[in-house]
Order: C-alpha cells, then sequence, then structure tokens
C-alpha cells in the first residue's frame, strides 16, 4: 500500500524538490492511507532515502512530527499556502534585480523557475536552455515555456555554457541550499562558472523548505543506471551517471529566497 501511495509522488511528471513537496503534502493531506501520524512518518522517512539530495522531506517531517491526526490537514493546509507565499516573495525578490528586457539563460526544470519565467515572460527576448540529460526534463520545460510564447533556443548540456555569452541574466533553481553549498542538477557548475568568466549575472531561487545546515545534509552523490546514458558493451569503463552535484554559493551572484537576497562572493 505504501509503496503504491509512493509511487504517485515520484511519477515522470513531476521534476524537482518544490513539485515534489506539494504533491507530497497534498496526497498526506488526501489519502486515507496516511491519516494516522506513523504512515505519515514512514512515507517521509523512505522520501528522505529516496531523495537524499532534497533537505525538504526532512523539513516536512520536522513540521509534521509533532502533530496531532486531527491537526494534520489544517497544518498540511497551511503548508500549502505558505509555499505559494513564499513562490510569490522570491518573484518579488527577483523583479528587483529584473527590470529590462534580457536574454535569459536556464537548466532543468525547477517548477519555482518555470513559474518565475512564465511570470516574466514579456521581459524575456531570448531563453535558452539544454535539454538536461539523462531525463531529458529541459525538453519538457522548453515545450512549455515557447507554449506560451517565449522565443526558445535549444542546446546540448555540454553547449549551454559556452552559449553563455549570448545571455546576460541567468536564473537557476535548487533541491537544497546550505551554508556553503547548493545543490542541484549536474551542469548546474559549468553553467555558473561560464556566466562569471562572461560577466553575465547568475542568480539562485529557491524556497526557504529548501534551506538546511551542511552538517545536517552530509550529501553524497549517488551513481544511477549506466544504462541511461551508454549502450550495453562498455562494461570495460566505469560508468559515472550522477543526477546532482554540489555547487559552492560563492560561484552564484545572487541567492533568492523568500526571507532574504544574499550576494554571493564574486
Amino acid at each position: 500500500m505504501l509503496k503504491d501511495q509512493l509511487s504517485k509522488i515520484l511519477s515522470d511528471d513531476v521534476s524537482g524538490a518544490s513539485a515534489l513537496y506539494r504533491r507530497t503534502l497534498v496526497l498526506l493531506r488526501d489519502s486515507r492511507s496516511f491519516r494516522k501520524r506513523f504512515r505519515r512518518e514512514q512515507a517521509l522517512l523512505r522520501l528522505r532515502r529516496t531523495f537524499p539530495e532534497m533537505a525538504v522531506f526532512a523539513y516536512l517531517q520536522d513540521r509534521l512530527a509533532k502533530v496531532d491526526d486531527a491537526s494534520e490537514k489544517d497544518r498540511i493546509d497551511l503548508l500549502l499556502a505558505e509555499a505559494d507565499e513564499e513562490a510569490e516573495r522570491v518573484g518579488r525578490r527577483l523583479d528587483c534585480l529584473w527590470k529590462r528586457k534580457r536574454r535569459v539563460v536556464t537548466f532543468s526544470q525547477s517548477s519555482l523557475v518555470m513559474r518565475l519565467l512564465l511570470e516574466g515572460r514579456e521581459r524575456i527576448t531570448e531563453l535558452l536552455i539544454s535539454v538536461a540529460a539523462p531525463k531529458y526534463e529541459g525538453l519538457t520545460a522548453a515545450r512549455r515555456l515557447a507554449n506560451a510564447g517565449i522565443s526558445i533556443e535549444l542546446a546540448t548540456d555540454a553547449a549551454l555554457p559556452g552559449m553563455i555569452r549570448r545571455g546576460d541574466l541567468v536564473i537557476v533553481g535548487a533541491d537544497s541550499v546550505t551554508e556553503r553549498y547548493f545543490i542541484n542538477k549536474c551542469g548546474t557548475l559549468p553553467l555558473l562558472l561560464a556566466a562569471r568568466a562572461a560577466g553575465a549575472v547568475s542568480v539562485v531561487v529557491f524556497e526557504r523548505f529548501k534551506r538546511t545546515s551542511a552538517r545536517k545534509m552530509r550529501y553524497v552523490p549517488r551513481r544511477h543506471s549506466p544504462k541511461e546514458i551508454v549502450p550495453p558493451g562498455y562494461q570495460f569503463a566505469r560508468i559515472e551517471n550522477l543526477y546532482f552535484e554540489k555547487i559552492p554559493v560563492a560561484y552564484a551572484d545572487w541567492l533568492l529566497s523568500g526571507d532574504r537576497a544574499v550576494r554571493g562572493n564574486r
């Protein structure tokens, strides 16, 4: 039963920590399977183990730990409302940096970044984005943004950092943020280094529920199936199929959350 319920959270149409956070809250609120506290704790523990790069599930464990079964629905509704308000606050902070039309560069498919790009589409002259292999969520993001009327240029992941000189604003999301580093899809690090070299402004946007400490995080990148990136017959090599990487916060110009705007060290 638990496995079946969690499969609803882990479906392929949901990408990024923010979307998983919201879907988890809705499922915990609406499913009869999670009406008891021990069931909720069991599910959140499983999700923490499945997504060690995402701090949101530890945050949910803390926020729901002492909530009795009768008050659980009200607390979850409050958390969902707080998430929407947080995204709006991040948008207002980004507006302070994004006051004119720009060529924007982004990567992967953060639901918060997608929301901000759609809200600011009138200020985007062109959007550069890559496919985000091996899951190719960049294709889904590009299609959605193009359908909203944004001019899109789609590139390979390797080519995107070299195209950064054609953009002047880089916006990426984060799955977790600590005082020393943040975690995001592999490919974010070279993109921010290229932005620094080209003089483009780089911005990391995230909600407060993704913030944690490096001591608590202790993240170790996991290898995923080699079959996603190479055909059979490459047993002579160790295949490094990593989804996420650590990026020093100093590599970004700005880190924007709902409660603060922090300047990186350039």
